[in-house]
């Protein structure tokens, strides 16, 4: 069975690897190196929110692009 730690760093891997575009070994060194600007990776749930969000400010973009 997995542990939560184990769960923990599935997520940050996971969050890494598809919404920040990095690669498996860009995410590794990423995670290895514990960069003060990587401590805190958003959850899932906060990246919905920023995602949603976006999606707001793209249509509105387009819509001001087409007048």
């Amino acid at each position: 069975m997995f542990t939560p730690k184990d769960i923990e760093n599935f997520n940050k891997i996971y969050n890494l690897v598809k919404t920040n575009g990095y690669t498996l070994e860009g995410a590794k060194k990423a995670l290895s190196e514990k960069s003060t600007s990587f401590k805190s990776i958003s959850s899932p749930l906060q990246n919905e929110d920023l995602i949603s969000k976006l999606e707001e400010i793209k249509k509105k973009l387009i819509n001001l692009k087409s007048n």
